[in-house]
């Protein structure tokens, strides 16, 4: 909504950001073009994660995947019969908190979706498994019957 009224006043790259963080609902690619018309010249990074502190995943600079942090927490994708799935495969994302002392999550169930691209790529930070995007959120906005979106 800040990307539609920065281009419909006709304001797009007035304001400098070096990286925006876009984060916890999934972006769209029509959503990123909107952002991407507003600033120009910032990098967009999105990220998933929960409050319960179970999962965390961004992009980097190489890959608009979701690069699973290990550090955070384990994250499992299992399939409906609670078997690890294979590359390529959807299931849905249970995670054990690393940092929540308080109320500790152990294999949380999230109810998202993701697809699954592959495992333990190593790029510059480390290795990591990798989430192409996450399906599970659909209920995320309403369009009325004369197509304005609600978030």
């Amino acid at each position: 909504m800040f990307a539609d009224l920065i281009n419909n006043n006709s304001d797009s790259g007035k304001f400098i950001f070096k990286a925006l963080f876009l984060g916890s609902e999934n972006l769209y690619d029509w959503q990123r073009e909107r952002i991407r018309r507003a600033f120009p010249n910032s990098k967009q990074f999105s990220w998933y994660g929960h409050a319960e502190k179970t999962v965390l995943a961004m992009e980097c600079e190489e890959s608009s995947s979701y690069h699973n942090w290990p550090f955070y927490g384990m994250t499992e994708i299992l399939d409906e019969n609670h078997t690890e799935v294979k590359v390529g495969e959807s299931g849905e994302i249970i995670g054990t908190s690393f940092w929540n002392y308080a109320t500790p999550f152990i294999r949380y169930r999230t109810m998202d979706r993701p697809a699954k691209v592959r495992a333990d790529v190593s790029i510059a930070a480390g290795s990591f498994n990798l989430i192409d995007s996450i399906e599970g959120r659909l209920q995320e906005f309403i369009v009325t019957s004369k197509g304005v979106i609600f978030p």
